[in-house]
C-alpha cells in the first residue's frame, strides 16, 4: 500500500529491495540482505547466483552514476553487526558486513545504513577490516524494543570488554523501549548524521549520537 519503489533492480519482481535513486549529491542504494539467511532463503533456492547478480547490479548503478554524485549512501533491511544485549557483546556472525564490505571498499560507500536490530551501533570508518580514514561508516538503528532486549543506555564501549568493540565501534548501546530515527544532512563537504531517539516512549526526542561523514 505505500511502496513506490523505482523498479531498477536486478530483479524487480523479487528483490523488492534492491533499487537506488539520485538526490542531489548522494546516490542512494538499496539493497536486499535478506537474500542468504532466514526464510527469505526459500524465495532464492541459488542464493550464490542471486547475490553475484546483485553484486554485479550494485558496481554497475554506481559505475554509470560515478561523477553525478558526492557522496554514496547504502540502505537494507538486516544489521551489519548483531549486538547481543543480555551479553553485553557481539554476535560472533557479521554476515552482512562481510558478505558486502568487500564491494563497499570497492566503491569507497561512505555510509551504510541497516536496522532491525532493536540498539544502535556505529562503527569507525572501515576498509579492509580495519579503520581507514576513507573508509565506510556502518549503522544499525535502533527501533522500537521489546522486553528480551533491554539494556542499559551507553556510549562507552570500553565497558563491554570486548576486542572487538574498540576495534570497530565509536558508538553503541540499546534503544530500551523507544523508537529512533536518523536524520541526514547533506552538506557541501559532508554529510552530518544525527540519531534521534525517544526513551521509554517519551514523546520528546533527544540526541543519541551525531557525527560526520567527510
Amino acid at each position: 500500500a505505500v511502496k513506490n519503489n523505482p523498479p531498477n533492480g536486478p530483479c524487480a519482481k523479487e528483490q523488492e529491495g534492491c533499487y537506488w535513486f539520485l538526490r542531489d549529491s548522494v546516490l542512494f542504494v538499496g539493497i536486499d540482505s535478506l537474500v542468504h539467511k532466514g526464510s527469505r532463503m526459500e524465495m532464492y533456492k541459488k542464493k550464490n547466483e542471486v547475490l553475484s547478480a546483485q553484486t554485479n547490479w550494485f558496481d554497475k548503478v554506481v559505475s554509470s552514476q560515478r561523477g553525478k554524485f558526492r557522496y554514496l549512501v547504502v540502505f537494507q533491511h538486516d544489521p551489519w553487526f548483531v549486538y547481543a544485549a543480555k551479553k553485553n557483546s557481539f554476535d560472533k556472525s557479521r554476515g552482512n558486513y562481510d558478505v558486502w564490505r568487500h564491494v563497499f571498499d570497492k566503491h569507497k560507500v561512505d555510509l551504510a545504513l541497516s536496522g532491525d536490530e532493536h540498539n544502535y551501533i556505529r562503527t569507525k570508518k572501515l576498509r579492509s577490516d580495519a579503520e581507514n580514514s576513507e573508509g565506510t561508516v556502518y549503522m544499525v538503528a535502533g527501533q522500537i524494543e521489546v522486553d528480551n532486549y533491554s539494556a542499559t543506555i551507553t556510549k562507552d564501549i570500553s565497558k563491554y570488554g570486548n576486542a572487538n568493540a574498540t576495534k570497530y565501534f565509536d558508538c553503541m548501546g540499546a534503544t530500551d523501549a523507544s523508537c529512533g530515527a536518523c536524520w541526514i544532512e547533506v552538506r557541501p563537504e559532508s554529510l552530518k548524521v544525527t540519531y534521534y531517539w525517544n526513551e521509554w516512549q517519551s514523546p520528546e526526542y533527544k540526541v543519541y549520537d551525531s557525527f560526520t561523514v567527510a
